[in-house]
């Protein structure tokens, strides 16, 4: 059986085929046509039935595109625009890789030290995980935490520090460094290691590190969006031919990992400073170091189910440090995505052509974002036809059967109960999260965690 380092050789050798038989000049596309491009954007978001969408297009340092399409909600007037806040999900974890790198840039965290000398309190069930883990390997889903395992804690009510004791509790899925899990809790123990360094809290250092030097005036967290601020994208889910909207999920203990909110216009320095090495304008944000560091490959990951192409298992991926990569015609792609009740973020970059595209959607489970970034890898790297379109259209098609399925009518069952409802009533524990309570209220069972 071939194992998954050969993988990730094999991967590698395909791409760097596909790079040496590229000819040298740049590939030749046509010009940028800004209009067309509005239609085409128009044209994905009623066939994915999008309400709203938000689109920022980065092309050799410059803006090209920084638009809204559609809706903020269904049933309302008010349009998307470029200052629209939607929430991040996942493409938050691009902003705490950032944050760690910003650190060693300053020499106070080295990618590969051992975590324990720098953040003592973090503790894993496996010893040696414990002595040996680094920052690379929790921003390259390497650690043997389990996938999703611990996304609960932000409904709990512990806070950080209790929340980064009990990480110690987790079991691991497999070995150190032996699979790529995709682990929530891994990028709130980065968000973690970078407030221990930085001697203050995750928000006050992506502040003044990140969103004051970029210049993005309207990024802030999901937890502190304003319920006044008018100009915010609702979470749509589709309900037969209409929409639900639901609130926003605000992510608050667990943020490092997907708690970020921000307009589409924020994007566009973040964009910028990762296409040009780490500066935006005359100002150095990273070290090019720290940029070729965020993009490098460093664990393989397999393709998931909400999984768009070109992404597939013969296109290399991999996780990156808070970014994911693949190939795409000898090019390649950064990429990150993020999807998290009622939105969709789709973030990609295309370095050695200086192209990155940012796409913002108001609606759970679409790959519409994926649909527009697609649109661009095809225009900035030529070649002949494609099928992306039909393939992402088929992908969501799939997609939509797998939640298709209604949910049995609930029904109470006959009779009562074998025993008495106040005979369930205590405390139990949970060996991850701790002491819960069931109590009886208006003839029913509650239960409260945390």
């Amino acid at each position: 059986m071939v194992n998954r380092m050969t993988r990730l050789w094999l991967a590698a050798i395909v791409a760097l085929s596909a790079i040496v038989a590229r000819a040298e000049e740049p590939a030749a596309f046509p010009p940028f046509d800004s209009a067309a491009f509005d239609t085409f954007v128009e044209s994905v978001r009623e066939r994915y039935r999008v309400p709203g969408l938000a689109v920022a297009l980065v092309h050799h340092d410059k803006a090209i595109v920084v638009s809204g399409y559609g809706k903020r909600r269904f049933d309302a007037a008010e349009p998307v625009d470029a200052d629209t806040l939607f929430a991040l999900a996942s493409v938050t974890k691009a902003f705490t890789s950032a944050l760690v790198a910003t650190y060693v840039d300053e020499k106070k965290l080295d990618w590969d030290r051992p975590l324990i000398e720098d953040f003592p309190e973090l503790v894993f069930k496996d010893r040696y995980t414990t002595r040996m883990a680094t920052p690379r390997d929790l921003l390259a889903h390497r650690t043997g935490l389990p996938a999703f395992v611990g996304d609960l804690f932000d409904r709990t009510g512990y806070d950080r520090a209790e929340v980064i004791r009990r990480l110690r509790l987790v079991e691991p899925a497999c070995s150190f460094r032996e699979h790529g899990n995709y682990s929530n809790l891994g990028y709130f123990a980065a968000g973690m290691l970078a407030a221990k360094v930085g001697g203050s809290d995750w928000e006050s250092l992506m502040q003044k590190r990140l969103f004051e030097p970029l210049g993005m005036k309207r990024a802030t967290f999901t937890y502190r969006v304003d319920p006044d601020d008018q100009n915010v994208a609702g979470s749509h889910f589709s309900k037969g031919e209409s929409y639900a909207v639901m609130p926003w999920v605000p992510q608050e203990t667990l943020a490092p990992a997907g708690g970020l909110a921000a307009s589409i216009s924020d994007m566009v320095p973040f964009l910028r400073v990762h296409l040009a090495q780490g500066k935006l304008g005359d100002m150095e944000i990273f070290s090019a170091e720290a940029i070729r560091e965020m993009h490098r490959p460093a664990m393989v990951d397999t393709p998931g189910f909400t999984s768009a192409p070109p992404i597939s298992s013969n296109a290399g991926l991999a996780f990156a440090l808070g970014w994911d990569s693949y190939h795409y015609r000898g090019y390649e792609v950064i990429e990150k995505g993020g999807a998290l009740g009622g939105t969709r973020t789709v973030v990609s970059m295309i370095p050695e052509l200086g192209v990155g595209v940012a796409v913002f959607a108001n609606l759970n489970l679409t790959l519409a974002p994926e649909a527009i970034r697609a649109h661009v890898l095809e225009h900035f790297t030529g070649g002949g036809p494609s099928d992306l379109q039909e393939k992402i259209a088929q992908t969501q098609t799939k997609l939509d059967a797998m939640f298709a399925v209604e949910p049995a009518e609930t029904k109470k069952p006959g009779g009562s109960p074998t025993r008495p409802l106040a005979s369930y009533a205590g405390e139990y524990t949970s060996p991850l999260y701790g002491r819960f309570a069931v109590s009886t209220k208006n003839d029913g069972l509650w239960w409260t965690l945390g």
